[in-house]
């Protein structure tokens, strides 16, 4: 994207899996960057983590995101997207 970028992976396993990265602010254009990340678990689990915001044009911003809310879970699969906001 022109607009964001953003590098990460994932750590750990099972319910200690962890997403860390960063997510930086790539164009002056008055919006900022973030990432979203979606967990998918047993029985219809869900849950959706949010990045800091990274802005303005420059800024970037580390994140480090696990399934769950406390008590975490084991994810069996995960949706990762960059966005304008």
């Amino acid at each position: 994207m022109s607009w964001g970028s953003s590098k990460g992976d994932f750590t750990g396993s099972g319910s200690s899996t962890h997403a860390k990265g960063w997510v930086k602010d790539d164009d002056d254009d008055g919006d900022c960057v973030q990432i979203v990340i979606t967990w998918y678990g047993s029985g219809g689990k869900k849950d959706t983590d949010y990045s800091p915001q990274a802005c303005p044009q420059g800024n970037k911003d580390t994140f480090d995101k696990m399934p769950g809310d406390s008590p975490y879970w084991s994810p069996s699969a995960v949706k990762i997207a960059i966005q304008k906001v």
